[in-house]
C-alpha cells in the first residue's frame, strides 16, 4: 500500500516565522504519515501549496532571491535581473524588494562602489524608455533613500539616491519637460531641498501671465482679444517647479506671487 506523505502549511506572521516559539501542527488522517509543519510569509503561500514538497524558507527573506533550488542574498546582477524580468521572483514578490535590500545593505555589507555601479543601472533605467522599469527604479531609490526605519525596510540607508536623481534631471534639455518636473520632486523627496533651492535662485522669475476672467463682461460688451496662449497662467517654468517643493520653506517663494505667476484663477 502507497502510503501518502501528508504536508500541514501553517500560515504564521512574519515575526512569528523563524523564532523559536513552536508552531502548532495539523492533525494528519489516519493512515499518513506524521505531518509536518512549514512556516512561510503570506506572500509565498500560494506557490507553496502548489508543490509537491514544502521550499524552505531561511529566517531572512526579505529581498532574497529564489534561484530555483534555494534562497539567496541579492547582488547587483540578480537584483537587476529581478527588476526587468519576473522569473526571478514566482511568489508575487515584489520585484524592487531584492534592489531595495541590495542598497540598503539589509543583509550584509557591499563595497560603496558596487552600490555606486548599481546606482547607474537604475539610472539607465530611469533614462529609459519602458515605463514599468522606471517606476520600479525610481521606487527603488526612494525606499533605499529612507532615513525612518521600519520592520519592512531594515538596512542602512542610501544616501546617494539623492545623487541619481539629480543626474536624471540634469539629464533633460528642457527642464520644464514634464518627466523633469518629476525627477526634480524626486531629488527633493530624498533630502535633496539644497539642490532644488539652488535650481530656484538660479531661475529666471517668469512675467506676469493672462488670468482669463471667464463671467466678468458685463452685457453688451465686447471681450478683450486675449493674449496668446502660452502667456496664459499658469506659467510654465522651472522657477515654478522648483518653488512649489520650496513653499513650506522659510526661503520658498512668497506665497502670493507663486499663485500669481504660477495657479490659475478661477
Amino acid at each position: 500500500m502507497q502510503i501518502t506523505r501528508r504536508v500541514a502549511f501553517l500560515l504564521l506572521p512574519t515575526a512569528a516565522c523563524g523564532k523559536t516559539t513552536p508552531a502548532r501542527t495539523v492533525p494528519a488522517s489516519s493512515g499518513c504519515d506524521t505531518p509536518e509543519v512549514v512556516c512561510f510569509q503570506s506572500h509565498a503561500s500560494v506557490r507553496h501549496i502548489y508543490g509537491t514538497e514544502p521550499i524552505p524558507l531561511p529566517p531572512v527573506r526579505w529581498g532574497m532571491i529564489w534561484d530555483g533550488a534555494e534562497w539567496q542574498p541579492p547582488t547587483p546582477e540578480t537584483a537587476l535581473l529581478a527588476l526587468t524580468t519576473r522569473y526571478h521572483h514566482p511568489f508575487g514578490y515584489k520585484p524592487e524588494g531584492a534592489a531595495y535590500a541590495l542598497l540598503r545593505q539589509a543583509m550584509e555589507p557591499r563595497p560603496e562602489e558596487e552600490l555606486d555601479a548599481f546606482a547607474d543601472q537604475l539610472l539607465q533605467l530611469l533614462d529609459g524608455g519602458n515605463e514599468a522599469y522606471r517606476e520600479r527604479a525610481e521606487l527603488v531609490l526612494l525606499v533605499a533613500a529612507l532615513t525612518t526605519l521600519e520592520p519592512g525596510n531594515p538596512g542602512i540607508p542610501y544616501t546617494r539616491a539623492v545623487d541619481v536623481f539629480i543626474r536624471w534631471y540634469e539629464s533633460f534639455e528642457d527642464r520644464t519637460d514634464p518627466m523633469a518636473v518629476r525627477a526634480l520632486t524626486r531629488v527633493a523627496w530624498v533630502g535633496g531641498l539644497d539642490y532644488v533651492r539652488t535650481v530656484f535662485e538660479a531661475s529666471d522669475q517668469p512675467p506676469p501671465c493672462y488670468q482669463p476672467h471667464h463671467g466678468r463682461v458685463r452685457p453688451g460688451e465686447t471681450p478683450p482679444e486675449p493674449p496668446p496662449e502660452e502667456e496664459w497662467c499658469p506659467n510654465v517654468a522651472v522657477w515654478c517647479n522648483a518653488g512649489l517643493l520650496l513653499l513650506e520653506e522659510d526661503d520658498g517663494p512668497d506665497p502670493d506671487l507663486y499663485d500669481q505667476l504660477c495657479t490659475r484663477f478661477g
